[in-house]
């Protein structure tokens, strides 16, 4: 897609557009990452927002059900991927009238609400995001 974009620029006489990718959500206000103001680094979804705290997990946490402990996850490492979970002003409190999803998209972990965003990828050194699949196409199966 990405290629198709830079021939439709340059074919329009403007070559010399870069074309950045953002990864988001509506509950962290639909943006998680941007390439914006950072310098691009193809195949990532830009980096992760200032005031964002990123956290990988396990990408076989179940999404149906809320996380026992938190406490005791463990986060992925630099470039493993697993789903990322993200804390922050701009997450949202709570799904209106159904708390059984809120109870299983978010949980606290050292004091901080994390968001599971459903989006598998990895963070880099750089604090760059690459997506590269979704746990499901729907953000929560709770609400069929």
């Amino acid at each position: 897609m990405q290629t198709r974009g830079y021939e439709f620029f340059k074919k329009h006489n403007n070559a010399g557009i870069e074309i950045g990718n953002g990864c988001g959500n509506a509950e962290a206000v639909s943006i998680g990452s941007t390439p914006v103001g950072v310098p691009l680094k193809q195949s990532t979804a830009g980096k992760i927002l200032v005031g964002t705290i990123p956290f990988v997990i396990d990408k076989d946490i179940d999404s149906d059900k809320p996380i026992a402990d938190p406490e005791i996850l463990n986060e992925k490492k630099f470039n493993e991927i697993g789903e990322l979970c993200l804390a922050g002003k701009h997450v949202f409190k709570e799904y209106f009238k159904e708390s059984e999803a809120t109870k299983c998209a978010k949980f606290i972990r050292n004091g901080k609400t994390f968001f599971r965003t459903g989006t598998l990828g990895f963070v880099d050194e750089d604090g760059y995001f690459t997506p590269t699949d979704r746990k499901s196409r729907f953000y929560n199966k709770i609400f069929e």
